[in-house]
């Protein structure tokens, strides 16, 4: 079944690695000529299904016989927004490969002409608090993205990526756990952790934003017996703790900020640990903001 699982991901087969996946069973440690899935993906420049497997748990830093990462791999082929990903991701930008070269070296070597792919792996994401100013007019066509959704997307939401432009903030701010609620269902989820770092998805470049939008909107629908709860959820990003990725998610219905973790108990938003964080997107960067101004 692994073999199947991997030939779906090799040939860009995002449906049908999806329903195999949910059938159980699938080793993403699994080669085939010496790649796992996601290698073959970032190497491709598969964006949707690397996004997937990233989401999914794939290994970062497997590396091919070569020692090539994923983000290597990616990076030397000018997959920019798998870079993206990846990076958002916490994978290792400095690795070296049986050469000693870095994904940054190969960056240089073969697109030099593409600077976000290089900014992005050369430089620290700029402050939040520089780029969250909410006073900017950027022309994103929600009607279409709407359109294809079937669904109208809050106002607030729009409003957050039509007000603000940046790439990623990628693990550089973190969140007071008393500002996270306990879970529904599980307890206070966050207790044991002393350090919550965030990760927020980015529309920059504005171009490559629509798809990326529709992916966010689509992505969970993958998740047992709650696609339509799903549908009205959008992912912002992550958590960071030391467990791993929490999902973070904008409710489209309500306006509200909350998170969902799928790694413990049953493959539904019901069965999973969850809570809401705040009433509103612009409270949610507040808490952040003030967060990192208390250090």
């Amino acid at each position: 079944m692994s073999q199947e699982f991997f030939h779906f991901c090799a040939n860009n087969k995002l449906k049908e690695t999806r329903e195999l996946w949910e059938k159980g069973g699938i080793d993403l440690e699994f080669r085939y000529a010496g790649y796992t899935v996601l290698l073959q993906a970032a190497s491709k420049g598969y964006t949707e299904v690397a996004w997937w497997l990233i989401e999914i748990g794939a290994n970062l830093e497997a590396a091919s016989s070569d020692g090539k990462t994923a983000l290597t791999h990616a990076a030397m082929r000018g997959h920019t927004a798998i870079v993206e990903a990846l990076l958002n991701a916490k994978a290792d930008k400095n690795c070296e490969d049986n050469k000693g070269k870095t994904p940054l070296d190969y960056a240089k070597q073969f697109h030099k002409d593409n600077k976000k792919l290089i900014e992005m792996l050369a430089q620290k994401p700029v402050p939040a608090s520089g780029k969250l100013n909410w006073q900017q007019e950027n022309n994103i066509d929600f009607a279409s993205i709407e359109k294809v959704l079937g669904f109208s997307i809050h106002k607030d939401l729009k409003e957050f990526y039509a007000k603000n432009t940046f790439v990623t903030f990628d693990g550089e701010f973190k969140i007071d756990k008393k500002h996270l609620s306990t879970s529904v269902n599980m307890g206070n989820w966050f207790e044991d952790q002393d350090r919550i770092f965030v990760d927020l998805n980015g529309n920059d470049p504005l171009e490559h934003f629509e798809k990326a939008m529709l992916a966010n909107f689509d992505q969970y629908e993958i998740y047992g017996d709650c696609e339509k709860e799903h549908e009205k959820r959008y992912i912002l990003g992550f958590l960071m703790d030391d467990r791993g990725q929490i999902g973070l998610y904008f409710n489209n219905e309500t306006g509200e900020v909350d998170w969902g973790d799928f790694e413990y108990g049953a493959g539904s938003w019901e069965a999973n640990p969850r809570g809401i964080i705040c009433s509103s997107i612009k409270e949610f960067i507040g808490l952040l903001e003030e967060d990192e101004g208390d250090e």
